[in-house]
């Protein structure tokens, strides 16, 4: 929102406070932090790490060898013949 709506006021209040002389992407948690600017900032963090990765057809996504999955043993094949 920050980064998108950069004229709504909540945006206008956050950026008075947290990050004057910023945009939000270049912001610091700072000292002392508010529950709620902590948990917007742990959002960025999340961003930052590839969480606006677009899947779109998932043709080009290296699942095998992936840490999330293990040795992907326990992904069940799927066989579109089968009835």
């Amino acid at each position: 929102m920050f980064q998108t709506e950069p004229d709504t006021l909540v945006s206008k209040v956050f950026k008075a406070r947290h990050f004057p002389h910023v945009n939000y992407l270049g912001s610091k948690l700072g000292h002392n932090p508010s529950f709620v600017w902590w948990s917007i900032f742990s959002g960025k963090l999340v961003m930052r790490h590839g969480a606006r990765w677009r899947v779109g057809s998932g043709y080009g996504i290296p699942i095998l060898g992936e840490p999330w999955l293990g040795d992907g043993s326990s992904i069940p094949l799927l066989n579109p013949t089968a009835t």
